[in-house]
């Protein structure tokens, strides 16, 4: 995945990542720079994945990811370039630091400032209160 909806944020530290999620990482790997979550089939050594179940062992053993999340019987599943990081729900923390990567995905923009243009003169919205903000 090279083409991105949203750009990635700045990269941070594997410890603040996995603070930020809840999760356990070794002392030692906590200061190693990521810059993004991704797939295990194609993440790199600055990307954090994650190993959902027993099913995906053999992707985890053999991706280039840097860190993955996983629940600590599956820490010995990881490849050897690999950190682990625990957690009990890897699937809900790859979707959080997902969130702390991208995160305009959670702010996406009006319709009227993507596109540059105004809201038409013709445009009907009839109850107006029940819109959000923005």
């Amino acid at each position: 995945m090279t083409n991105r909806f949203f750009p990635p944020a700045e990269p941070m530290t594997l410890g603040a990542v996995a603070e930020a999620v809840g999760a356990e990482v070794a002392e030692a790997e906590r200061t190693r720079i990521m810059s993004d979550v991704m797939p295990l089939s194609d993440a790199g050594p600055d990307h954090i994945s994650f190993l959902r179940d027993g099913k995906m062992r053999k992707a985890a053993q053999t991706s280039k990811a840097g860190a993955i999340f996983c629940e600590r019987r599956f820490a010995e599943d990881v490849a050897a370039n690999a950190v682990p990081i625990i957690t009990p729900h890897p699937a809900n923390a790859f979707g959080l630091a997902a969130a702390m990567f991208h995160p305009s995905a959670m702010r996406p923009k009006p319709i009227t400032q993507r596109s540059g243009g105004e809201i038409a003169p013709t445009a009907i919205i009839e109850d107006p209160e029940v819109l959000e903000s923005n």
